[in-house]
């Protein structure tokens, strides 16, 4: 699992290039905090943009792993950007915090997330 993340993470930043057809990288953390980022993709993907959406739990993949669909009609409210802490007691998860690549890439992709820093093993 960590060989494939660091491969993801390398597709994203263009250290690597298999995906050479209209390739396009969207970062889950900017995308989900900031509307102009979501244009910006919207443009990319040669689509309208619209938020019509956004506040919608999807049905796909048996909804939100984290809250069902108990927040539908206002998923915005959800606090994806810290679920890490939910998971920050499982070993398989503690395993990336111990790699230097990982955290390398991590910080060039989504840079400091604060409070990881107590799950780095120095």
């Amino acid at each position: 699992m960590v060989d494939l993340w660091i491969d993801y993470a390398k597709e994203y930043l263009g250290e690597t290039n298999y995906l050479r057809h209209n390739k396009i990288c969207v970062n889950y953390n900017q995308w989900f905090a900031d509307v102009e980022y979501r244009r910006k993709i919207a443009e990319k993907l040669q689509m309208e943009f619209s938020d019509a959406g956004i506040d919608k739990v999807t049905g796909f993949g048996g909804s939100s792993s984290f809250e069902g669909k108990q927040l539908d009609g206002k998923a915005t409210s959800m606090d994806v950007l810290n679920r890490w802490q939910k998971v920050s007691d499982n070993p398989r998860y503690k395993e990336f915090f111990t790699n230097q690549e990982i955290l390398k890439y991590s910080e060039q992709i989504f840079g400091h997330i604060p409070g990881t820093e107590s799950l780095i093993n120095k």
